[in-house]
């Protein structure tokens, strides 16, 4: 899909490529709205935060790079934390076990009205930057 194909314009962008990459949804199911794909609700997301949590927890990634707002929802409510993303886009965020690192979903809708993709370039160019500063390799990072 387009989500996709950004996503891997992005990693490209940086010097990665999928499989150098933990890759994760926040929702493992897929809600559907008269066939087409919706946002996750509230209790979805809930229920499914526990997978996630054990995830991480046995990953154990030094930086989680959260694509959009459900992502970093689910980070909020195993963290803890009331993170916004249009506050802290981009911005790295220390916590006890990783770095968290919000950053806008890759979907054409986010693209063309509220992230362009020349945007979403020099905020991924960020992640190498942090990357660097925390010495983690490649294989120790995450995207919900």
């Amino acid at each position: 899909d387009r989500s996709g194909d950004n996503f891997e314009i992005l990693l490209n962008h940086i010097g990665l490529t999928r499989p150098e990459v933990f890759i994760t949804n926040a929702v493992l199911c897929n809600p559907l709205e008269n066939g087409n794909n919706r946002r996750p609700i509230a209790g979805e997301i809930k229920n499914c935060a526990s997978l996630l949590k054990e995830s991480l927890s046995i990953i154990r990634p030094r930086v989680v790079v959260t694509l959009g707002i459900v992502a970093l929802q689910s980070l909020n409510l195993i963290l803890g934390t009331r993170f916004q993303l249009n506050q802290n886009v981009a911005q790295p965020l220390p916590t006890p076990d990783f770095t968290l690192f919000p950053l806008y979903h890759p979907s054409p809708r986010v693209t063309n009205w509220k992230r362009p993709m020349a945007q979403q370039k020099r905020d991924f160019k960020k992640i190498t930057r942090l990357l660097q500063q925390q010495r983690a390799p490649l294989s120790r990072e995450s995207f919900a």
